[in-house]
């Protein structure tokens, strides 16, 4: 909403980001019991190495990295 609760938008033009991040894979396996059925668990820590900014605005969700507040982030299976 604009001032005074009137309807306004504006766009920033065109542009390309870019994010690069090390992303590793920790797991392992666990059989329940003597049976045929096992339990797999995985950890992805991800650390952000660079993200590029349009006017100073840092991208608020990466995609396939996650939320960038942070440089690290940890996924699960």
């Amino acid at each position: 909403r604009g001032f005074g609760g009137s309807n306004s938008s504006e766009s920033f033009p065109a542009s390309s980001q870019s994010s690069f991040w090390l992303e590793g894979t920790l797991g392992g396996r666990v059989q329940l019991f003597e049976s045929n059925f096992y339990i797999d668990v995985n950890l992805q820590p991800r650390y952000l190495v660079y993200t590029s900014k349009q006017d100073e605005i840092s991208p608020m969700i990466i995609p396939g990295f996650g939320r960038s507040s942070s440089k690290f982030n940890m996924g699960f299976a």
